[in-house]
């Protein structure tokens, strides 16, 4: 009885693990009419994967790219998504930087 309890257990946290993970690699996007009134869909760019690319700054310069890309290209990004945000950050905590 409680081993089959307990493989329950391992396949509900291994589901949440999975629904979590495929959550966290969404790209948003936004309708966007164009000249002929039909909608087409943007798809926003991911800011973490920007920042990702200019990991040779220093954490204070990224900072800025990110105030400077939100400032001037607020439509062009995923500025929305929380969570990608938040495991970058905890991402670099954990190694230090």
């Amino acid at each position: 009885m409680f081993k089959t309890g307990t493989n329950v257990f391992c396949w509900i946290v291994l589901c949440c693990g999975l629904f979590i993970a495929c959550g966290l690699n969404k790209q948003s996007s936004a309708a966007v009419d164009d000249a002929q009134g039909t909608v087409v869909k943007a798809v926003k760019a991911s800011i973490v994967q920007k920042l990702k690319e200019f990991d040779h700054l220093p954490v204070e310069q990224r900072v800025a790219l990110y105030y400077q890309l939100k400032k001037e290209s607020p439509d062009a990004y995923t500025f929305g998504v929380e969570d990608e945000l938040t495991m970058y950050g905890y991402g670099l905590l954990w190694n230090k930087k």
